[in-house]
């Protein structure tokens, strides 16, 4: 899920300004929804009566960054894959780096903002074995990562 920087949900809306993004990876596999829906994200979901109602959340990073948040390793949670799911850190930074150079290759103008890479439990193992992978492949993914 992607939002745009200042709480816009029309993602290509604010692109054109500074506003850096952020990468944020969970912990558990599949379990992105927790940062997005219960942390950081532009909106909380809450239990009613009715069943689970999105609200605003008013203390959201997206208000400053842009916000990417990734379903991951593939063929976790939502995401499918039609080939191999990687085991390793390594193998996952590998599917993150070709997820990622088709993500910039959409989203062109994002490409040369400030790019961070944020997550929590488990992700910690992931983080920097995506961004070893990234910075030592730079010649060939031109991704720039700017802080972990």
């Amino acid at each position: 899920m992607l939002y745009a920087a200042k709480g816009n949900t029309n993602a290509k809306a604010t692109f054109n300004d500074s506003a850096p993004l952020i990468l944020w990876l969970q912990g558990g596999p599949g379990c992105a929804d927790e940062g997005n829906y219960v942390e950081m994200g532009p909106f909380n979901v809450i239990p009613g009566k009715n069943g689970s109602v999105p609200v605003a959340n008013g203390i959201t990073w997206n208000s400053e960054y842009h916000m990417l948040f990734v379903d991951a390793p593939v063929g976790v949670g939502y995401s499918v894959s039609g080939g191999d799911l990687p085991i390793t850190a390594m193998q996952y930074a590998v599917h993150m780096e070709a997820f990622l150079k088709r993500f910039f290759e959409i989203y062109t103008s994002l490409k040369g903002k400030d790019f961070y890479i944020f997550g929590e439990s488990y992700a910690g193992h992931y983080i920097p074995a995506v961004t070893a992978h990234l910075i030592q492949n730079y010649a060939t993914n031109k991704i720039k990562v700017t802080g972990i």
